[in-house]
């Protein structure tokens, strides 16, 4: 049963992309499970040809609810042809998509949860127009497309071209153990602004921060949340940001 606050139209909506972001976890999952030198096609890794497609989706996912609040049909029609191509030359199956969905941190969130904030986002934006970060890293699936529209409203509103990267996880269990980033990434980092859909145990945030120290050991990370849990106030990931910005007090 639904909860009474939940309306129906959000909650089908919901179901309707996440199914999608799955089929994108399913994909990241297998890739960061496997040779990380496999050609997908010709000449193309499997990783890059990844990335390419968080990166080009999620980015038309975010000018889709910046000019209409919403995700339309003819938008999800093409994610979903895109992944056909790649599903088809991976073998990946709808169990694997099932388990990437059941494998999940916390798989009663998602991406969409962000409707019920979209007025909002330009405070959240102009607050980090005034220390702007050198980059914004989404933690994937799930922050990916919050990162594109935060970065998209930056860009509109306040004409400040930040560049977006996504970051997905090798995994034990459900836990994220360690970060991986485009090879073509080319930032050098010196200020982050790590964007997650959730924060519940931080530990995601954890290796977003170890993964990016590794490449440049220096870095400050702040750290956009739709939402962070109560619990996590004072905690040992959320004192290492230099900023947090979420939508409710904490």
């Amino acid at each position: 049963m639904l909860d009474a606050g939940i309306d129906l139209r959000n909650y089908n909506e919901m179901l309707r992309y996440e199914s999608s972001m799955d089929e994108l976890r399913a994909i990241a999952l297998y890739i960061a499970e496997s040779d990380p030198q496999q050609e997908i096609f010709e000449g193309i890794k499997s990783t890059e040809y990844l990335f390419v497609l968080i990166k080009y989706y999620c980015r038309l996912f975010a000018e889709d609810i910046f000019e209409r609040s919403q995700i339309t049909d003819s938008k999800r029609d093409l994610l979903d042809s895109g992944l056909y191509t790649i599903k088809k030359a991976l073998g990946i199956t709808e169990e694997d998509i099932k388990h990437a969905h059941e494998n999940q941190l916390y798989k009663n969130s998602g991406f969409w949860e962000m409707r019920r904030y979209l007025g909002l986002f330009v405070d959240i934006a102009e607050e980090v127009a005034t220390n702007p970060p050198d980059a914004i890293v989404c933690a994937g699936i799930s922050g990916c497309v919050i990162g594109e529209y935060l970065g998209l409203v930056l860009e509109k509103k306040f004409n400040l071209k930040i560049p977006v990267v996504h970051m997905v996880f090798s995994r034990e269990d459900k836990q994220p153990v360690a970060g991986i980033l485009p090879d073509s990434m080319g930032i050098d980092l010196s200020r982050a602004l790590l964007v997650e859909d959730a924060v519940i145990e931080s530990r995601t945030s954890r290796v977003m921060i170890e993964t990016l120290a590794k490449i440049s050991p220096d870095i400050n990370c702040s750290l956009f949340a739709l939402e962070i849990e109560q619990n996590q106030v004072g905690g040992d990931v959320l004192t290492q940001m230099e900023n947090v910005y979420t939508f409710e007090e904490f």
